[in-house]
């Protein structure tokens, strides 16, 4: 079993790998939506960390095209094995209305 981390802070990216690899666990990572699709959908990725709010590199404000549950949607409906487990730096709330919102809507 592989997880893959999708996180746009490159600084917590780096401590979930190694909190995971020093688990046992083989991890892949990337901050980006696109590539997150891509990785995500190899079979051996059983787990995903994904951040809700997908900042673009070097940004404080501007988002990435697509977000945390737009990745989510996709591989779900490829695959709805996988499991995700959601993270974000942004007001917890906030966040969670939106993805749930989001999830619920699209109904996933």
């Amino acid at each position: 079993m592989s997880v893959l981390i999708l996180e746009d802070d490159r600084l917590f990216r780096s401590f979930l790998y190694k909190e995971l690899q020093q688990r046992g666990l083989d991890c892949r990572t990337t901050g980006d939506a696109a590539e997150a699709l891509r990785i995500g959908s190899q079979p051996e990725i059983r787990v995903l960390i994904v951040d809700e709010v997908l900042l673009n590199p070097g940004s404080t404000i501007e988002k990435q095209s697509m977000q945390g549950c737009d990745v989510v949607e996709r591989l779900y409906r490829a695959d709805p094995t996988k499991r995700f487990i959601f993270v974000t730096s942004f007001p917890a709330e906030e966040a969670r209305r939106q993805t749930l919102g989001l999830l619920i809507e699209k109904n996933v």
